[in-house]
């Protein structure tokens, strides 16, 4: 009797293991937006010319778990600066999706100006690059996905997860103008 249990047990045991390694699924990197470097000009300065904000579409993959982006700002017109967080990312995430990300090792160039960040939606991307906060009709966007006198690192965005989306990069200085370097990556499932 007692060998019947201990064998009923094993093989409970075995059955329960093999369907949890089916149900765990490998979690791996996706590059939503290769390393871009832009100028932005002083708000002032655009007046006359140039522009002080841009926007970049971000279309997130299929089955995304979590996402991305890393950015560094640099005042006046610098050359490309390569974050390389799609490698970081490869390198430091695990794929069982078991072990957390701390964003605090994930590396970013230093930084010498700044910029502000905004996560929207279409309707809002547009209102922002229009300026049509300067008309009271304004814009809207995600709080805690995006940032203001950002200078450099990385920000990590769990509660959207699918879509289309738009970053918005301002210039909040009058005069001077800054170079914005940004990468996006997604961890997919």
């Amino acid at each position: 009797m007692m060998k019947s249990i201990t064998a009923i047990l094993v093989a409970l045991f075995l059955a329960l293991s093999v369907n949890a390694q089916e149900i765990r699924k490998e979690r791996k990197t996706a590059q939503i937006m290769p390393s871009q470097t832009f100028y932005l000009n002083g708000g002032n300065r655009a007046v006359f010319g140039g522009k002080s904000r841009a926007i970049f579409n971000i279309v997130l993959p299929p089955n995304t778990v979590e996402w991305y982006y890393s950015v560094t700002v640099a005042k006046g017109r610098n050359s490309d600066v390569n974050i390389g967080l799609l490698g970081q990312l490869t390198k430091l995430y695990d794929p069982t999706g078991i072990t957390a990300l701390a964003t605090n090792l994930i590396l970013t160039p230093s930084a010498t100006g700044m910029c502000d960040i905004f996560l929207m939606d279409t309707p809002n991307s547009t209102n922002f690059i229009n300026k049509t906060d300067k008309w009271s009709r304004g814009y809207r966007y995600y709080n805690n996905e995006s940032r203001e006198k950002f200078q450099n690192g990385t920000i990590q965005i769990k509660t959207i997860r699918a879509g289309n989306w738009y970053l918005g990069f301002k210039n909040p200085s009058a005069t001077q103008g800054v170079s914005i370097t940004f990468e996006a990556v997604a961890i997919v499932e």
